[in-house]
């Protein structure tokens, strides 16, 4: 340029030029127009002071309008084409004719400039370099009329750029995901094919904005789409965030970030039970990140807030639970301050919650249990310290109390048995054991009252044993000391608290009486009794027996029976005290069993007998003996035979006769008292035939002396004989006695009679094996008992041995007594045992038999009874239900009781449903609770273990349910009391009521409580997050939220789920499906808004609004795929719109996923082949082809086109694009090298041809080869 200014020879002028070029710049797009213009302006200066006319007009044309002002290769292309004019042949007038013609062309030529410029300023600006290029080289001359067609080939190309133009921006509307199907439309039909790349980039700019209000309305806010957040944002949209694409995609990136806080935000909102107004608010005004972060801090906070009060809460409810005494609010509060404080951790109330059951929780109810062991006085006082233990230290401070109570009741109580007089060393410690190992201290207060009782037994047994005369070791004795202190024994068995002291009065009584008698007995003399120490012996034994009060009467009668047969043995008869009378009268005090017989027998001998005997000796002091007889010994004889009021009158009568009578009158009268007196012989028959015989005997005899001796020897001794006899057979067995009496009514002589001792002796023998045989049959009886018994049949009656064949007996019903199954010990035995040992006793002998079987039923009957009580299902071998009817079972006696004391099917059936209704999964129990309600169940059937069970059940079941109601997440606070104050209250008559009834109040607890979770799912229900709901805030639990779901299939068949329910565990199936229907249409309504096409996720949203069934949500899995996969089409740039339709059109029809893959992945390819393939053609439009010949030109363009068309995806992208870019490179420097070319001087005007020629040439290559050898490297 400064050439052609130098050529100006105003110097004012050149000077100028120089100034405004040396302001001017080489990298401003201004600076380069303005060198234009002074390049313009020199150049016509130059030709102005030459007056060259052709200069002129090549100054002129230098003002054409191109893209690259002067250095346009078209501006120089007419400058070389003047140049050629001017330096050509033709003449002056030719030149400027020929000069004048391209001028001619100047304002057609450049109006179709500015054309075309006009149309590239409504592309983008990335295409404008490249049509520029285009533009700059295109010129339109007078001599070439087709290169007008490069002008309109650059037209049409750029009118096919807008038309791809219009197709990008289109799909640009397309993939804003937030406008609607009809936002879209709208902004797509508001522009057209012909549109600028401004009208464009404002429209994007509307569509931009539009699009971000969109999501910001769809944000879910609590308020949308009109929360003071949303306006905040929407207002905040200034023109710099969506100015272009970048700008718009930064700030939606920025606005999703901030959606996945308010997406957070709202789900986490749900967790909140409580009003969330506040939280609502904030909500509503959080419109960046730093709000809404505080917002999920302030929601976690008032969560964590809430759930610390519901754990204090539960707490509450757990600690005025506890088994504390009534009135200890103290003891509850202090431990509900442990928990109190706002600055404790959800952590720090849980760790408080396992303290409470793991360590206060046991602590409490074992201070229950041991303290309700505890005697009456330590309960009330240890109670009392019980209502103000709140704490660890207390409690363990009150357990060491207790221990140390009971510790210390035992020790008193210990310390009474050691006191207790009577008792061996033995005996104490054994008592004390016990104490040591009872667990209660009624058990223990058993333990001493049986002491005291023993204690006064034992000091029975002390009085009763003779200690004065060495009887204290007579088996005899000890045996009857034996029985009467078993007796007394049994009689303290099975007593209640009541009867004990009544008891221990019976027996001080029953001691005093002992003593008193036991003196009165041991202070007998010879003057009172006969024969004193056998007496004493015998009322000794008697003592013996008494066991209590009431036999004291019968020990009177004998001690009087004693002390009158000393008045008997007294009576003055004449052969005292051995004569018959006497005998007689001993066997009459013998008989007698009544104090009325006794004291009539008792007047006799003292008053009337003594009278009589005076009376009848003097008579016969007045008697005379003749020489032949000794009438006075036999009326002496008669004497000593005579105590009643007949034999006395007899005796007078033959008194009187003695004195009158001889010999002769007297032997007769003799033998008739002889047949007399053998008449009276005591003989078992009157009529037997020994008396027939004597009196034929005392008939037939003459001699006085032998009559005397009859009368005074021989039949005296026999009736001693018979009376002997008739003893000694009296003691036989009724068989026996028939036939002993047989013979000695036959034995008429004293030799005869005593050959009946053998025979007695004979019976005694087999009277005793046969009662041995029956000794040894009894089963319960030891080998030692049975010795012992039939030891004891020695030199005993039949009567006696009967008596110890009873006694056996009995034994042996007290052994099978003592086999009967009873649970119990020997220190403690079972009251029903104890019991019939009594029965055993006082059992009519008659009756012994049928008693065995009666026994024996019994033990088959406890037998069974234990098994069936075996067969109860309690938790241990030691449950204390078990113990009460082991218990029971003791103070049972008859197999009838017995079989019917329980039905274990009936306890197994209750112990089932209770252990039901505590281990009810609704039942939030603690494990020590549970096991102290296992452990109260274990007391069934114990007398009111069964109603206590009920009102602890009942109670921890209402509290579990009140947890449980208040557990509700959906219903409202007030709801829930509501709620709870419907429930039932165990009342008195529940504790007696029917079990079916108590169940049923049991099971209203659980209806109710399914009442009110079924009401909170419905609530839930109202809650869930469908698509289509109204825009409002979240609606209260409990609120009526008819018409708010717009998608009732779906919310009606949940609701009938819920009316389905019937029981707790189709609750929890059918509360685990809605929260899982709820999870999966939150999982498919995330998956569904990935999806892009606002339509697809609208419909494909109401779809899944309307989806009943939980597992059904995948049936839009492949509906959701198949959007997914549109949308993947969508991103396709390189695709026309008609291409992308057609394969969405493909993915629509096709259901298998991997056909869809296969699709994908055609379009994939389709696309990466066109993008590889536009690259190589915008290199082939970039290459710099000269443009001389535009049909060589359009025929190479179109060649190499056609080339990258033909490529597939197989060919080497890489190698074509190198190939081209060498292409270009070599026409470049083939273009650029034209011009130095020396074919003409310089200053020729003339065009010249050869260039052109090459030109025309180099339109025509298309490989790089040929290009660069067409100018070679020595042209």
């Amino acid at each position: 340029m400064q050439s052609i200014i130098a050529d100006i020879k105003d110097e004012a002028k050149k000077q100028e030029l120089l100034e405004k070029l040396a302001k001017q710049t080489k990298h401003s797009l201004e600076s380069l127009q303005e060198m234009d213009k002074i390049a313009i302006e020199a150049k016509k200066q130059v030709a102005k002071e030459t007056g060259d006319e052709i200069d002129q007009i090549a100054a002129d044309m230098l003002a054409l309008e191109y893209p690259g002002g002067v250095t346009a290769p078209a501006v120089l292309a007419i400058q070389n084409k003047l140049n050629k004019i001017k330096d050509s042949d033709f003449s002056n007038a030719k030149k400027l004719e020929e000069a004048q013609k391209i001028k001619d062309t100047f304002d057609a030529h450049n109006e179709k400039i500015k054309e075309v410029k006009e149309a590239i300023k409504k592309l983008d600006a990335s295409k404008h370099k490249q049509f520029n290029s285009l533009l700059d080289n295109a010129n339109y001359l007078y001599d070439n009329e087709e290169k007008v067609l490069e002008f309109d080939d650059i037209l049409k190309k750029i009118q096919e750029e807008q038309i791809r133009q219009y197709d990008d921006f289109k799909a640009q509307i397309e993939a804003l995901k937030n406008l609607t199907d009809a936002e879209k439309e709208t902004f797509k039909n508001s522009l057209n094919e012909t549109s600028s790349v401004e009208d464009i980039k404002n429209k994007l700019k509307e569509a931009y904005k539009k699009d971000l209000e969109n999501f910001i309305k769809n944000m879910d806010y609590p308020g949308k789409p009109d929360s003071q957040a949303q306006n905040n944002l929407i207002s905040g949209l200034t023109d710099d965030k969506y100015v272009d694409e970048i700008a718009y995609k930064n700030e939606l990136d920025r606005l999703k970030e901030l959606n996945k806080l308010v997406d957070t935000a709202k789900e986490n909102l749900k967790s909140i039970k409580g009003d969330k107004t506040e939280l609502n608010n904030k909500f509503n005004e959080a419109n960046d990140e730093a709000k809404l972060k505080a917002l999920l801090v302030a929601i976690e906070d008032e969560r964590l807030k809430e759930e610390r009060a519901a754990k204090r809460a539960e707490l509450d409810s757990y600690i005025d639970s506890l088994p504390y005494p009534d009135g200890s609010t103290k003891a509850k509060d202090d431990l509900k301050k442990l928990y109190e404080a706002d600055s404790l951790e959800m952590s720090d109330l849980v760790e408080k919650e396992k303290y409470f059951k793991e360590t206060i929780d046991p602590k409490v109810r074992e201070a229950k249990n041991k303290i309700a062991k505890l005697s009456t006085e330590d309960q009330e006082k240890l109670n009392a310290e019980f209502k103000n233990a709140g704490s660890e230290e207390k409690l363990d401070a009150l357990l060491a109390k207790i221990n140390e109570a009971f510790n210390n009741s035992k020790e008193a109580q210990k310390s009474v048995i050691d006191e207790l007089t009577h008792l061996s060393l033995e005996q104490k410690e054994a008592l004390k054991n016990q104490i040591d190992k009872a667990t209660d201290f009624a058990d223990v207060k058993k333990i001493v009252d049986r002491a005291q009782l023993l204690d006064k037994i034992e000091e029975a047994k002390s009085i009763i044993t003779p200690e004065s005369y060495a009887l204290d070791e007579n088996p005899e004795v000890k045996a009857i000391i034996d029985e009467t202190i078993k007796s007394l024994k049994n009689q303290i068995e099975g007593l209640t608290d009541d009867q004990v002291a009544t008891k221990k009065a019976e027996l001080d009584e029953l001691n005093k009486k002992l003593k008193e008698y036991k003196n009165q007995i041991e202070a007998l003399t010879d003057n009172e009794v006969n024969n004193p120490t056998e007496t004493k012996v015998d009322l000794a034994k008697e003592l013996a027996k008494i066991s209590n009060k009431d036999q004291f009467p019968n020990l009177d009668l004998e001690i009087a029976k004693a002390k009158l047969k000393k008045v008997a043995s007294d009576l003055d008869y004449p052969g005292k005290p051995n004569n018959a009378a006497i005998k007689e009268l001993q066997a009459q005090i013998e008989a007698v069993t009544t104090q009325e017989q006794l004291n009539q027998l008792d007047d006799r001998i003292k008053n009337v007998l003594p009278n009589k005997i005076a009376q009848a000796k003097a008579k016969i002091a007045e008697v005379r003996d003749s020489e032949t007889t000794t009438r006075k010994q036999d009326l002496n004889r008669q004497l000593d035979e005579a105590d009643t009021d007949e034999e006395f009158d007899a005796l007078f009568k033959n008194i009187e006769k003695y004195k009158a009578q001889g010999d002769e009158e007297y032997s007769n009268k003799l033998k008739e008292r002889l047949k007399e007196q053998a008449a009276r012989l005591p003989y078992p028959s009157t009529n037997a035939a020994a008396k027939t015989a004597l009196e034929r005997r005392i008939e037939a005899e003459t001699d006085i002396a032998e009559l005397e001796k009859l009368q005074n020897e021989t039949i005296p001794s026999m009736l001693n004989k018979i009376n002997e006899l008739k003893e000694e057979i009296a003691k036989r067995s009724p068989e026996n006695i028939t036939k002993l009496n047989e013979k000695l009514n036959n034995a008429s002589t004293p030799e005869e009679l005593a050959a009946i001792d053998a025979e007695i002796t004979k019976a005694i023998n087999d009277e005793k094996a046969a009662i041995a045989a029956k000794i040894d049959a009894l089963a319960h009886l030891t080998p030692e008992q049975k010795d012992a018994a039939k030891a004891k049949l020695d030199n005993k009656t039949y009567s006696e041995m009967e008596d110890v064949l009873e006694r056996a007996k009995r034994d042996n019903l007290l052994g099978l007594v003592n086999k009967l199954g009873y649970n119990d010990s020997e220190t403690l035995p079972a009251p029903a045992r104890t019991s019939l040992r009594g029965a055993v006793e006082t059992t009519p002998k008659n009756e012994l038999d049928s008693k065995l079987t009666e026994l024996e039923a019994l033990k088959t009957a406890i037998e069974n009874e234990k098994t069936e009580i075996d067969q109860i299902n309690y938790s241990s071998d030691d449950a204390e239900g078990k113990n009460d009817l082991n218990e029971r079972l003791n103070n049972l006696t008859t197999s009838a009781d017995v079989s019917s004391l329980v039905n274990p099917s009936e306890i197994n059936n209750k112990l089932s449903v209770y252990k039901e209704i505590i281990n009810d999964v609704n039942n939030p129990l603690s494990p020590t609770q549970k096991s102290d309600l296992i452990s109260d169940l274990d007391k069934l059937p114990k007398n009111g273990a069964e109603s206590a069970l009920r009102k602890e059940i009942f109670k921890e079941k209402r509290n579990a349910v009140k947890t449980k109601i208040n557990g509700l997440s959906n219903l409202s606070d007030e709801r829930k009391q509501q709620l709870i104050s419907e429930l039932a209250s165990f009342e008195e008559q529940d504790k007696t009521s029917s079990f079916e009834d108590f169940k049923n109040k049991v099971d209203q607890l659980s209806a109710k409580l399914l009442e009110a979770q079924k009401e909170d799912l419905i609530a839930k229900i109202a809650k869930i997050p469908f698509t289509n709901k109204r825009n409002n805030n979240d609606v209260a639990a409990g609120e009526n939220t008819e018409g708010e779901n717009v998608s009732p299939n779906a919310s009606s068949a949940l609701e009938g789920l819920v009316n389905s329910i019937n029981s707790p565990q189709t609750y929890k199936t059918q509360k685990e499906y809605i929260e899982q229907y709820e999870k999966n249409l939150i999982a498919k309504q995330i998956e569904i808004n990935e999806i892009k096409d606002q339509n697809e996720k609208a419909a494909l949203l109401a779809a899944a609004d309307k989806i009943q069934d939980k597992d059904s949500f995948n049936s839009l899995d492949t509906p959701i795929a198949k959007a997914l996969d549109k949308d993947f089409i969508d991103t396709l740039s390189n695709l026309t719109q008609d291409e992308k339709n057609e394969f969405k059109d493909k993915l629509a029809k096709q259901d298998d996923e991997t056909l869809r893959e296969n699709i994908k992945q055609q379009a994939q390819n389709k696309n990466d082949l066109k993008g590889k393939k536009n690259e190589l053609n915008a290199i082939i439009d970039a290459i710099p082809y000269p443009k001389q010949d535009m049909t060589a030109y359009n025929r190479s363009i179109k060649h190499l086109k056609d080339a990258v068309e033909a490529l597939d995806e197989n060919a080497n992208f890489e190698n074509e694009k190198n190939k081209l870019n060498g292409l270009k490179t070599a026409v470049d420097n083939a273009v650029k090298a034209l011009p130095n070319i020396p074919y003409n001087d310089e200053g020729s005007t003339d065009e010249v041809p050869a260039l052109n020629t090459i030109k025309a040439k180099i339109d025509s290559l298309t490989e790089t080869a040929d290009v660069t050898s067409l100018l070679g490297d020595d042209w």
